[in-house]
């Protein structure tokens, strides 16, 4: 609470500083708090609409919410800005198992998994990507 306090602060007299915006989004998206999650990424967004890593977290946040057709644009766009940025493309796909759209799934899946760098994270693709094609057949 004392850095969101902090934040805010500083929004009273910058409300346009974009780097505070983003802070604050993501202590509130820590926790759990999507709706001003949401508020201060729309406000950031407003600013800099091409960051795509606010623009994941931001449809991360609808799909907390349960706004897949939000989260769903919210990732579209961000393949759009940066068709390699690994993490849209998987959270994208999340969208879709959501949806039950598992062929959609299961693309946006294997690119994330072309994507990605990080290989704790490339591994639990890989297996879901096997379930997925489980799935399929």
């Amino acid at each position: 609470m004392q850095r969101i306090n902090e934040y805010e602060r500083i929004l009273e007299i910058n409300p346009k500083d974009y780097e505070i915006l983003v802070a604050l989004g993501n202590v509130n998206y820590d926790m759990g708090k999507w709706k001003n999650a949401v508020d201060s990424y729309l406000k950031a967004l407003a600013i800099d609409s091409t960051d795509v890593n606010v623009r994941t977290d931001l449809g991360t946040c609808y799909k907390q919410m349960r706004l897949f057709d939000l989260a769903e644009r919210e990732f579209k766009i961000g393949i759009e800005i940066d068709p390699k940025h690994a993490k849209v493309h998987y959270n994208l796909g999340v969208i879709y198992y959501e949806k039950g759209e598992l062929d959609k799934t299961l693309g946006e899946w294997e690119i994330n998994y072309s994507l990605e760098k990080d290989p704790y994270f490339k591994e639990i693709v890989r297996k879901n990507i096997e379930q997925i094609k489980q799935a399929l057949q």
